[in-house]
């Protein structure tokens, strides 16, 4: 028997099973698109802001209840954003929406939303020192005397550092990646959980909307080209000067003007 291949516990010979660290980083294979285009967790993220406004259970929610429930889940949306989406969502004019409609409105949003960018960014600005994507026991060491100086954390023992640098370095590759801090970051609840199947998802996913925004670019295009319209380029305004003095009138004309609001 060689170095491949090892006994089972039935006595057979069988190839040796991958390091943990190295079936973590293999790409799931045969990646599907995911119903409504959006990952488990998203899904059930989505529903969880759905049934939180929609207090009277009746399966819809209003334009008031879209616009909280859109920015519980994180997204910058303004009254006239929510007009806009439900002129084209409303089919029937009934003024609600049910959940597959509002999965439809923040699938462009959320769908591609890397679920661990801050994790990754708490990793290249606090703990990637050289910028090499690599974190060596040097460089851990500069991190954790940072912290130290800076009350963050107590004075820790050699021992200490050793071990929980041991924790980061997965493989004992000699140096912690981004991979490792995403993994030991999922364990310790500082956030997602690491499931490489769902990664690979929201890749998918995200090269399916950036696919759906160049063919509707194109679109927009097309119907532009073959309109026969001839358009001309407007010169660069000038920022300052006598130009804009009209400004003071003109919004002083516009503070009687009210903008239509949402009622709760």
């Amino acid at each position: 028997m060689d170095d491949d291949h090892e006994e089972n516990s039935d006595g057979e010979i069988v190839p040796k099973a991958p390091p943990k660290k190295l079936r973590i980083r293999a790409k799931p294979q045969n990646v599907q698109m995911p119903p409504k285009g959006l990952t488990y967790s998203q899904r059930m993220a989505i529903l969880g802001a759905f049934k939180t406004f929609d207090q009277d259970g009746s399966g819809n929610i209003d334009a008031y209840e879209l616009k909280m429930a859109m920015r519980a889940l994180g997204m910058r949306v303004h009254d006239e954003d929510i007009f806009v989406i439900m002129d084209e969502v409303d089919v029937d004019g009934s003024g609600e929406i049910d959940i597959d409609e509002f999965m439809d409105v923040v699938r462009p949003s959320i769908g591609g939303k890397d679920m661990f960018a801050e994790v990754k960014k708490c990793y290249h600005e606090y703990f990637d020192i050289d910028g090499d994507a690599e974190m060596t026991m040097g460089d851990f060491r500069k991190v954790v005397k940072c912290f130290e100086e800076s009350g963050d954390c107590p004075k820790l023992t050699e021992q200490e550092i050793t071990v929980m640098f041991d924790l980061l370095d997965k493989g004992n590759k000699g140096f912690s990646d981004e991979l490792d801090f995403l993994e030991v970051c999922s364990c310790l609840n500082l956030g997602p959980a690491f499931d490489p199947q769902e990664m690979a998802e929201v890749e998918l996913i995200r090269d399916n909307l950036k696919q759906d925004e160049k063919q509707r670019k194109e679109e927009r295009w097309n119907r532009v080209a073959s309109a026969n319209v001839e358009y001309y380029r407007i010169p660069k305004l000038q920022t300052t000067g006598a130009q804009f003095n009209t400004w003071p009138r003109e919004l002083e004309a516009k503070k009687g003007k009210k903008k239509k609001a949402l009622r709760r």
